[in-house]
């Protein structure tokens, strides 16, 4: 078995993987989460237990764009409902390990962007009129 971690180096792996396996972006992504936890080992098991349990139930090609708020309401139904049911508490410790990781997400794609928008604004030349003058001549 080869482990892959996302920045090449030693330490726990992101993504545990087995050669040739194919793993779907949502589980990348949870992997990332979890490694950026500052968190207790326990916590950090609980949170990677729940993410993989989520991606897992979202299918093995889920991507970024199945992480929606009707994916999300749907497994969370899921929890509520399973047979044998889960305990109150691993259903709640689902819930918030879902919810940081989507927040995870959202902070992720929003710093992406930001950057991506500053470096567009700062390879732009600015307009040397300014908007309602007539240039001069």
């Amino acid at each position: 078995m080869s482990e892959l971690t996302l920045d090449g180096g030693a330490g726990p792996p992101a993504v545990a993987a087995v050669i040739g396996e194919v793993v779907s972006p949502a589980a990348e992504l949870a992997a990332a989460f979890v490694a950026t936890l500052a968190a207790r080992p326990q916590t950090q098991e609980t949170y990677r237990r729940a993410c993989r349990r989520f991606v897992a139930w979202l299918g093995p090609d889920a991507g970024p764009m199945d992480l929606t708020l009707a994916s999300v309401s749907a497994y969370q139904r899921e929890l509520d409902g399973r047979d044998p049911p889960l305990s109150p508490t691993t259903v709640r410790k689902d819930r918030a390990a879902i919810n940081s990781f989507l927040r995870f997400c959202v902070d992720s794609v929003s710093s992406t962007r930001a950057r991506a928008s500053s470096r567009w604004r700062s390879g732009c030349p600015r307009a040397a009129v300014a908007v309602g003058r007539s240039p001069k001549r």
